[in-house]
Formats: structure tokens, sequence, C-alpha cells
């Protein structure tokens, strides 16, 4: 059984806040201070970074049947012009290791490579032992940027930022 993703919309809000929720747990406990957006923002002003343009933004919902399992989204052109970067992806808990990440990761994959972009980025928290292996699985095998506080402790932050190129 595939997966569809669907641009998102207010109508869907319900759905996409309890996933939301759900996302917020399961990184509150890697990250004591969870960097995340929620799903109204996303959708009526966007996720940008500096200086960034709502039309290089996307939100999608993603389908199974008619069931919202999660979201994504991905900003085009950043943090150069043939770079996406894909600022979250979450799958609820219920249909996870079913493989529709991958699904939904190799659409975006598809859609990007035929707008012309060579480059896919993301950051993942090191804390993030199946977020990380998962990502590596879909072929973030360049890492730009270790982010991470001086000192280890369970209590300090530690990010990598990785990269596919789209070419190979």
């Amino acid at each position: 059984m595939g997966i569809k993703l669907k641009k998102s919309c207010l109508c869907e809000l319900e759905s996409l806040n309890k996933i939301y929720g759900s996302a917020c747990k399961y990184f509150k406990s890697i990250d004591p201070d969870p960097q995340g957006t929620p799903p109204e923002k996303c959708i009526t002003q966007g996720c940008l970074p500096s200086n960034g343009k709502i039309e290089n933004y996307r939100i999608l919902s993603i389908y199974l049947d008619n069931t919202i399992i999660g979201y994504c989204d991905y900003y085009l052109s950043y943090p150069d012009e043939k770079t996406v970067y894909i600022s979250f992806l979450y799958i609820d808990e219920l249909y996870r290791n079913n493989g529709y990440a991958a699904q939904v990761v190799q659409e975006i994959f598809g859609t990007v490579r035929e707008l012309g972009y060579k480059r896919v980025r993301l950051t993942v928290s090191l804390k993030n032992w199946n977020g990380l292996n998962f990502w590596v699985k879909q072929g973030f095998n360049t890492i730009i940027k270790v982010d991470a506080e001086t000192n280890y402790g369970i209590d300090k932050y530690g990010a990598l930022e990785i990269e596919k190129n789209l070419l190979y």
C-alpha cells in the first residue's frame, strides 16, 4: 500500500496538530528544547529561513488511504540555489516501520530532481539514533556541519547537518 503527499491545508489542522503533539513528545525525549513550528503557522506563514520566501516553502500531509499519518516540510533553494532543505518529517508512531517515510523521501527526491535541484540537506540530532540511521539509509552520506556544545553530556545539544547528492 503506497502513500500520497498532498499540500497541507487548514482543513487538516486537527489531524496535523495531533501528529505535531506526538512529534513534540518524541523530540523532547531527544532534545530538552526541541525546535518545531506548529502546523497552523507552517500552513499560513511557512517555516522560513532568514530572508526566506513563502513561494519556496512546501508543507505536505502524508496520506495512507484517507488517513493522515504524518507530514513533512522542505524549503527550495536553501542554503544555495541547487539545494533543498528538509526541515521536518514525522510519521505517526502507529504507522512507523512500514517503509512510509522512505517512500516520502523518495517522492521528494523525484520531485525536486525534476525541478533541477542537485542536493537535499537536513539536520538530525546526534541523540536521534533512529533518525540518523534512517537518513543514512536514504543516502545522506555527506556531513556538512557538526553543531554541538563544547562538553558532552546527556543534557547537551549535538546535531549533524547532512546532505545527499541527487546526481547519483
